[in-house]
């Protein structure tokens, strides 16, 4: 992904600052996302791998998420290997492709998600 995210919420965080500056916490999994700065915006992720996106808006978050969260906080959280896995299935594997007309850009992504045991899963 050439280009990242950036998060506003309610007027807080912008495309133009880094990750650090947005005033925005941003979580996956519980810890702390650091910010890749070398390109446009601050968030380079596949939205495919996450189930579930919680949006806390406003400044009483920090007292929760800790100093730096002005704007709120994001948290995501990712798909585990049985997400992917069907109903009495041990396996799956899933390929994309993609193809942008616009800067002629294409996308290959794959993913494979194996049951070894009832406790133990690979994604």
């Amino acid at each position: 992904r050439v280009l990242g995210e950036s998060f506003n919420i309610r007027g807080i965080g912008t495309a133009e600052t880094s990750g650090d500056e947005a005033r925005i916490v941003v979580n996956v999994d519980g810890a702390k996302k650091f910010y890749e700065q070398y390109r446009m915006g601050s968030f380079f992720s596949d939205p495919e791998l996450y189930k579930q996106v919680e949006v806390l808006r406003g400044p009483a978050s920090s007292t929760l998420y800790g100093s730096g969260a002005l704007g709120g906080v994001i948290n995501f959280t990712t798909k585990d290997a049985s997400d992917f896995i069907g109903y009495d299935k041990t396996g799956a594997a899933r390929l994309k492709t993609q193809y942008s007309s616009n800067g002629n850009g294409t996308l290959v992504s794959g993913i494979l998600a194996q049951q070894i045991s009832d406790t133990f899963e690979v994604l």
